[in-house]
């Protein structure tokens, strides 16, 4: 054990985990396989789940996956509720911060909870389940790409626009062009017939 990660047994992460996941164990034939101050993992013939404390963020998080599909196939507690539950999940506290010993167990309890009440299909390995679930996490990848990176882009374009500065709008679509939306492609046909040459 490293001391980045003695120094937080204080904080009883892993012993929490333990207490709150011990239905895990019972009701769906999990095993502990990996036990570490920060990073807890449980796993069934075909499923794990992952739980971790942030070294630096001090996020407490869950993590499942298939094991067929290898570990770095995973989700995220936040995007299994949107899978499973739709937009009913957009309403539910799914991210957890904590540096405290109480407030770790706290989450964990809370985290557990969520975890109980939302989860078994996941935790059983119905396909159909895990599915839902990946698909939610495309979509919402798709979202990030476009709020992160092909937004701004967008956004440029639209004030080069309103500005007839037609060899920008050109430029700027032109970068993005296969996520563009009706009206952008007709102002991006119009901006490459009217660049000024």
């Amino acid at each position: 054990m490293s001391d980045a990660t003695s120094d937080r047994e204080f904080l009883a992460f892993k012993r929490n985990v333990e207490k709150y996941f011990c239905f895990l164990i019972v009701d769906y034939g999990f095993q502990i396989v990996l036990k570490e101050d920060t990073f807890v993992r449980y796993e069934t013939e075909d499923v794990f789940i992952d739980f971790y404390h942030g070294r630096l963020s001090y996020e407490i998080g869950v993590e499942c996956g298939l094991k067929c599909q290898g570990y770095d196939s995973r989700f995220r507690l936040p995007i299994i509720l949107l899978g499973l539950l739709g937009e009913d999940a957009k309403g539910i506290k799914a991210f957890y911060q904590a540096s405290i010993k109480e407030s770790v167990s706290n989450c964990l309890d809370k985290i557990a909870r969520l975890v109980q009440e939302h989860c078994a299909s996941l935790l059983r390995g119905d396909k159909i389940a895990f599915s839902l679930v990946a698909k939610a996490s495309s979509e919402e990848s798709k979202f990030l790409t476009e709020k992160y990176s092909i937004y701004p882009i967008k956004s440029k374009a639209y004030e080069a626009w309103k500005i007839k500065d037609y060899e920008k709008v050109f430029l700027l679509y032109g970068s993005i062009k296969s996520s563009l939306s009706s009206i952008e492609e007709k102002r991006f046909k119009y901006a490459s017939k009217n660049i000024q040459k």
